[in-house]
């Protein structure tokens, strides 16, 4: 993503419980992601009770240093994973970033090479393999209720296997493995121009987990193509 010319700007998100369920104070945890240079830099997400909008500049620098100092939170308690990305997310918290202290931060450089994992005597044919490293796949559909995919998608004369997975509840059907996503991106598109599925989309994947196509560009060091 490309970051504000600020020195200094807010990234909010808002937390909402599922069926609005009354929970105890959670534990916020997780990172913000960003480029400089071409490389991805980490920054620790930070939790405190404070509006940073009453703060000035320099106050907000000051409860950054202070933070970082405090011991880890109780680890009893609930915790709930953030990443920030370009999905549609959440939160009420802010989180300062200051580009000259955090650019200093540790950057991994990965390979984006990809290794199929070899598994051998798999019960279903259609379930979906974890592979090695970054990689995107078409998605078709998704259900709760599992379907016949030989059966259902040989209407639509697709030229690669459809895969399923669970995922979030939900049975997902996909095909292809690109290293590359503006080759998932192209793929996506003759989807769209020979088939009836016009709402197929990229979803990525690294060693096997979903992440979001952002995440994934990062990790890769690849550009995003609309």
């Amino acid at each position: 993503m490309n970051l504000p010319a600020d020195q200094q700007f807010m990234v909010s998100y808002r937390l909402i419980p599922v069926n609005d369920a009354e929970l105890t104070k959670p534990v916020i945890r997780g990172v913000f992601s960003f480029l400089i240079e071409e490389k991805t830099v980490t920054s620790d997400i930070l939790q405190a009770e404070q509006d940073l909008d009453l703060l000035s500049g320099q106050q907000v620098v000051d409860l950054i240093a202070s933070l970082k100092s405090k011991p880890a939170e109780n680890m009893n308690a609930p915790q709930i994973d953030i990443v920030a990305d370009n999905s549609t997310n959440i939160s009420t918290t802010k989180v300062s970033m200051n580009r000259n202290t955090e650019a200093s931060k540790k950057v991994a450089d990965v390979k984006v090479e990809k290794k199929k994992t070899q598994r051998t005597g798999r019960k279903n044919a259609h379930q979906l393999e974890p592979e090695d490293g970054v990689y995107y796949r078409i998605q078709l559909a998704a259900g709760h209720k599992p379907v016949d995919v030989k059966r259902y998608f040989k209407k639509f004369n697709l030229e690669m296997d459809v895969k399923k997975e669970e995922h979030a509840g939900w049975t997902k059907y996909s095909i292809g493995s690109f290293p590359v996503y503006k080759d998932a991106r192209d793929y996506r598109v003759h989807i769209w121009n020979t088939t009836p599925i016009g709402d197929a989309f990229v979803a990525a994947y690294n060693n096997g987990n979903r992440i979001t196509v952002q995440e994934a560009l990062m990790i890769a060091d690849q550009r995003w193509y609309k």
